[in-house]
């Protein structure tokens, strides 16, 4: 049990720590002030540490689910349409860079639901025993990084949607993001949230696993609501997200414990030389801006890199999902 419930609680402690960073500003202005550029943090981090790499392996899964027996002959063929598809979805921030940020936020929630549902599901296959049941657990845990930051800091959320979508420009703005603060727009998500929540619950057939998914989908809402948006979605993305893909490669399950420094650094040998790539067209990417850009606009880059990275990923993924029967009808 307390492999399993490690999960929602390390969420409800990082929930409770930024619930108390956001008292900062009332009683240490001068700190809280000081404390905005660390909020960039976790994006830094994830460059190196379980954000990026998680996926640099996608091109030998691949080719191992397309031939087990002989993976290597496919490595190459796979690598090229996985670089293909990166570098469409790069084409299109430069053609349609709003529209290239809307089918983010929609490809990451997707993905980033499926990589939670295929955890519980893992865990407890008999807590989804419809496909309605899959598909709300799906919307719901993805909705949570992508709508309540949306919620409760809609500012960040708009000065991101901006930073990805102009830097190309020049700093040129070419699309407004202010509609993102608007009331209505803030409502939308909320209700989204709330419907999504029951609905999902609602679906859920009673016991100890569906609890543990319930905990688990409370404690990653008191998340959201206590962090501001970037750090939160940064932390999510690494620590989470990111932590939960790399176990899953291992073959390790739902148990953390077990996971070995000795598979830990497999793993990061393995994602290396993909991970560097990334980093290089990260670097590259970034030196078509001033000096001066502000580290929001460095974060707008990254975004438009994870983005084109994150298509052929979920590609990827969705196969496994596939191949380890998750959405196969019982």
């Amino acid at each position: 049990m307390a492999a399993e419930t490690s999960w929602w609680q390390g969420a409800l402690l990082l929930a409770v720590l930024g619930l108390s960073l956001h008292l900062l500003p009332a009683y240490l202005p001068e700190f809280s002030q000081g404390l905005a550029g660390v909020w960039f943090l976790p994006w830094a981090v994830s460059l190196l540490w379980w954000g990026l790499p998680h996926g640099a392996v996608d091109h030998t899964i691949g080719a191992k689910l397309l031939d087990a027996q002989h993976p290597q002959r496919w490595v190459w063929p796979v690598a090229g349409v996985y670089f293909f598809i990166m570098l469409l979805m790069v084409g299109l921030w430069w053609w349609q860079p709003v529209i290239a940020f809307m089918a983010f936020i929609g490809v990451t929630w997707i993905h980033w639901g499926c990589g939670d549902l295929w955890w519980s599901w893992i865990r407890e296959p008999e807590s989804f025993p419809t496909l309605g049941s899959k598909l709300s657990f799906v919307l719901w845990r993805g909705g949570l990084p992508m709508l309540v930051p949306l919620v409760v800091d809609p500012a960040s959320y708009r000065m991101t949607a901006e930073a990805a979508t102009q830097w190309l420009n020049s700093g040129t703005i070419t699309q407004e993001w202010t509609w993102l603060e608007t009331p209505v727009v803030r409502m939308i998500a909320l209700v989204l949230v709330v419907a999504l929540g029951l609905i999902t619950w609602a679906l859920a057939p009673s016991g100890r696993k569906s609890g543990l998914n319930q905990m688990e989908g409370l404690a990653l809402l008191a998340f959201f609501l206590a962090w501001p948006a970037l750090p939160a979605v940064g932390l999510y993305f690494t620590v989470w997200h990111g932590w939960r893909h790399v176990q899953r490669l291992q073959g390790r399950g739902p148990a953390p414990t077990t996971f070995s420094r000795q598979t830990m650094r497999q793993f990061m040998v393995e994602a290396a030389p993909m991970t560097l790539l990334s980093i290089l067209i990260l670097l590259g990417l970034a030196a078509m801006v001033p000096r001066t850009a502000q580290p929001l606009t460095l974060l707008g880059i990254y975004l438009m890199l994870i983005s084109s990275l994150t298509v052929p990923h979920l590609i990827v993924v969705t196969w496994m999902d596939k191949s380890d029967g998750l959405w196969e009808k019982k």
